[in-house]
């Protein structure tokens, strides 16, 4: 049986809202004002809330900002009751988190219809968490311990033959094991990197918007022209790079603009053919970045991007690729982070096409936009998200 609190300091109505709901087959609770209300829901945690605005004490508006303030009530359903129906009473609420919105007088259908309706609502969302969070576990448990083991395997095999019989290599023989053994460290060192700073990405998108001060975060984006090039010469691809970026300052950590650029780049190499472009550019318009990695692979369906989320990797099976399918989901979490946006296009080749055309219609192309600024003093003064 679902908890419903209702909070009304009207006692007439406040008696009718618990007999409506206890009548609906709900446990009801009621508190005659807004502090009261918050004090009961601290204590009994109700799977929905119902409150009036105009209360003494604290008000409707202050008792869902200190719910909304609280973790565990983030996602709990309010309607607000109120004999206003001015829309700018209704946009307040609806800004403070307020689900639904219900006039004095309303009908008992029209109460349990609302509430039933939040409460469905609130059903189907977290059936969609739920799934997401089995999908994530499946990912993670397929994914990761491929990606920590194999390069493991590596280091501790070529490490010890060398301890054990090291009279039997000669230089050259030596050398490449240590190689190996050193790109092996590195793609562990990538992975352990990326797994602990998505999970960092992970708290603070559920604490907020973060901020950083301004004067030691101008990133000018020419200075990542590097990683992009990094990242190809990995794969032995620096023949196929072409790189056009403007020169404009993006406001965020250093580590964030090399990330962003790193993972595209990196997938963009990975998973496109010897040869064929790897194309990084960007575009400006009104203090706006329009950051773009295109290349000329086998491609996302449209299922695929809708899909595109930590530890997911797709046709791992027939195609076995290294990585832990962190990379578009560090660089999702980071733009969510800066208030920017990321898109990816994808569509299918067309028979017979090239890779050399400057908009190839086959191309897999991500466009990432951001904020930005073509002189230092142009950028706002406060703190930024």
């Amino acid at each position: 049986m679902t908890c419903i609190l209702a909070v009304e300091d009207e006692f007439h109505i406040r008696l009718n809202l618990q007999q409506i709901l206890e009548l609906g087959g709900y446990e009801a609770l009621v508190a005659q004002d807004g502090q009261e209300g918050l004090e009961m829901a601290l204590k009994y945690h109700p799977g929905l809330i119902i409150s009036d605005i105009m209360m003494p004490r604290l008000d409707g508006y202050g008792l869902l900002e200190a719910l909304r303030q609280n973790s565990r009530f983030a996602h709990t359903p309010v309607i607000l009751l109120t004999a206003k129906a001015d829309r700018p009473d209704q946009r307040k609420g609806m800004e403070l988190g307020a689900d639904d919105y219900l006039t004095k007088p309303f009908t008992p259908p029209e109460l349990l219809a609302a509430v039933e309706a939040r409460l469905q609502k609130q059903a189907g969302q977290q059936a969609v968490q739920e799934q997401q969070l089995n999908e994530f576990r499946d990912n993670l448990s397929r994914s990761l311990p491929h990606e920590l083991n194999t390069p493991l395997n590596s280091i501790m095999s070529f490490t010890r033959l060398l301890l054990d019989t090291p009279e039997h290599w000669n230089p050259e023989e030596t050398e490449d094991m240590l190689n190996c053994v050193y790109t092996s460290a590195e793609r562990l060192h990538r992975t352990l990197q990326n797994f602990l700073l998505y999970a960092d990405l992970e708290v603070k998108m559920s604490q907020g918007p973060s901020s950083w001060q301004r004067g030691s975060l101008a990133l000018p984006l020419l200075a990542l022209q590097g990683v992009a090039e990094m990242r190809v010469q990995a794969h032995d691809r620096i023949e196929d790079l072409s790189i056009d970026l403007p020169d404009v300052l993006l406001w965020m950590p250093q580590y964030y603009g090399q990330k962003i650029v790193e993972e595209l780049v990196d997938n963009a190499a990975k998973f496109s053919t010897p040869g064929t472009p790897v194309r990084v550019w960007g575009e400006v318009e009104n203090d706006q970045l329009w950051l773009r990695v295109q290349d000329w692979g086998r491609g996302l369906s449209p299922e695929h991007i809708q899909q595109v989320g930590a530890y997911v990797q797709f046709d791992r099976r027939i195609y076995e690729q290294q990585g832990s399918g962190l990379g578009l989901a560090i660089v999702q979490r980071i733009v969510q982070l800066l208030g920017g946006s990321i898109k990816i296009q994808s569509p299918p080749p067309a028979p017979g096409s090239s890779p050399n055309a400057e908009t190839d219609p086959a191309s897999t192309t991500v466009t990432v936009q951001l904020s930005c600024y073509t002189e230092p003093d142009a950028a706002p003064l406060e703190e930024s998200p």
